[in-house]
């Protein structure tokens, strides 16, 4: 690094600083009294940026001319400087990966990622145990057979789905003869913290039971859409969800979101009841991640010259 190219070339007009000199002296190599030097530099630098008062700074400088090492003070700050940019640039790179949420309603816990294509909804746990006609509602609505109440309307996280790119499909059908509810499919996937403040997470199917099986539910939830109503008279209109049908788990024209399955909402035939050995506490605050499986877009194929 330094002084063997020099050292064979005396008449080198260039003069040698008293720590480079240091270098040659002792009969060590180059590269040991540059370790050495370097170690005696980091911890009597520590000491320096410790200390507090002005004679402590000043007998650190005489501890570091004794060793040879020479400390150039305006080489410092454009050090440091260079250090702050670096920070700056790695800040703002991890800030770029980090998911971006875009909250709908400042009244209301629904937040969009438009990059990743999600609906973020905030809620609770209700109910533990028990026949289920849903699985997620609105606050204050149907928390007696739901096992999860939200903090936002239905007709919010609609919107929602639908700014990330979700197709509404159409809701179940009984007559003239059934059709099951259709639409893109949504994963639901739930995030709480246990008792011991640990990150949890599952598939919300984890929390629902089939009653005859025994067995988690398997099947995933579909974007219905449910329907709107427009009064007549005063030309409002109204999201027939909002009064509960949000996530359901028994087919109901009013579902946000639906199975595509047959599943009753008569009480004495309900198909699914709370899986409670997998639901934590009741009041336990849950965040809903709606993923919506958007097939990807079908690339345009230019047509051919004739």
């Amino acid at each position: 690094m330094f002084g063997d190219e020099r050292k064979d070339r005396p008449n080198n007009k260039r003069r040698l600083s008293s720590a480079n000199v240091a270098f040659f002296r002792g009969g060590k190599s180059t590269r040991q009294l540059f370790l050495e030097r370097s170690q005696t530099a980091n911890v009597l630098n520590a000491r320096l940026v410790g200390a507090h008062s002005d004679g402590a700074r000043h007998k650190c400088f005489d501890l570091l001319k004794a060793g040879g090492i020479m400390i150039r003070p305006r080489i410092r700050p454009l050090c440091l400087g260079w250090l702050l940019v670096f920070f700056l640039l790695a800040k703002a790179m991890a800030d770029e990966q980090k998911p971006k949420l875009i909250r709908l309603d400042p009244k209301q816990a629904v937040w969009v990622d438009m990059k990743r294509k999600l609906v973020v909804v905030d809620g609770q746990v209700c109910l533990r145990e028990g026949p289920l006609e849903l699985f997620g509602c609105p606050k204050q609505t149907k928390e007696h057979e739901s096992v999860v109440s939200v903090n936002a309307s239905p007709q919010v996280v609609h919107a929602g789905l639908l700014a990330v790119g979700a197709k509404v499909g159409k809701p179940v059908q009984f007559a003239p003869e059934y059709r099951p509810a259709s639409g893109v499919v949504v994963k639901i996937q739930l995030l709480w913290r246990d008792a011991e403040g640990h990150k949890r997470q599952a598939p919300a199917q984890q929390w629902v039971r089939h009653v005859k099986t025994g067995k988690a539910m398997q099947h995933d939830w579909v974007f219905a859409g449910s329907e709107f109503w427009t009064d007549p008279d005063s030309g409002k209109q109204y999201y027939f969800a909002n009064d509960g049908d949000f996530i359901c788990v028994s087919n109901f024209p009013s579902a946000t979101l639906d199975l595509p399955i047959v599943s009753s909402q008569t009480n004495s035939q309900l198909v699914f009841e709370a899986f409670t050995e997998h639901i934590p506490p009741k009041g336990t605050k849950v965040r809903l991640v709606l993923i919506p499986q958007i097939p990807p877009k079908k690339a345009v194929t230019p047509p051919k010259d004739k």
